[in-house]
């Protein structure tokens, strides 16, 4: 009886390098994956250009003059930026006050500093007001902290010119505090 159902499988069975077997579920995975993309594709053709502000907004003609779709003009001068009691370097009347916002962990800031800061200052003197805001967006908090504890002693622009110096070099307060005795200020207070 074996040999009888072993043969009648192998005679019902056809050999396995003529038969792909796909698993039912695999299909209707399949299936429902092809419908939601299909789904997917139909609707961000249709709400893209509403997404977008396209929706009944009339374009552009191809031959508009350049002139009719120029940005809107900058302002000749911003007032709404407080400087409040930020350090400067410069004349407080001084004509131009230039604002930096800053993180002494970020590249091209300190690129900034190293470069340009102080020949901006050289070239320019008297007619230039420097304001430093903290603005630590890439990791530089505690060098902020830092530096507005090295400005409550009144030497904020040694401190920060070390802190740009070697940005890397301080990340614990133990760093900061012993930055701060090497430049003179009272590492107890600060």
């Amino acid at each position: 009886m074996d040999n009888a159902a072993s043969t009648k499988a192998s005679v019902e069975q056809p050999a396995d390098e003529d038969v792909i077997v796909i698993p039912k579920t695999l299909a209707i995975n399949v299936g429902i994956a092809v419908l939601f993309f299909i789904v997917g594709g139909t609707a961000g053709l249709l709400a893209g250009p509403l997404l977008r502000g396209g929706g009944n907004a009339p374009a552009a003609p191809a031959d508009a003059p350049a002139a009719a779709i120029q940005p809107t003009a900058l302002p000749d001068r911003l007032d709404n930026v407080s400087v409040d009691d930020d350090p400067f370097l410069g004349p407080e009347d001084a004509p131009v006050t230039i604002v930096e916002f800053s993180d002494f962990h970020c590249p091209y800031c300190q690129r900034f500093h190293n470069d340009t800061l102080y020949a901006l200052l050289d070239e320019y003197g008297d007619d230039i007001r420097f304001v430093y805001r903290d603005f630590p967006v890439v990791g530089g908090e505690q060098a902020a902290l830092a530096a507005e504890c090295a400005n409550a002693q009144d030497g904020f622009w040694e401190y920060h010119d070390a802190l740009y110096a070697d940005p890397q070099a301080y990340s614990t307060t133990d760093d900061f505090v012993e930055l701060a005795e090497a430049q003179g200020l009272d590492g107890d207070e600060f």
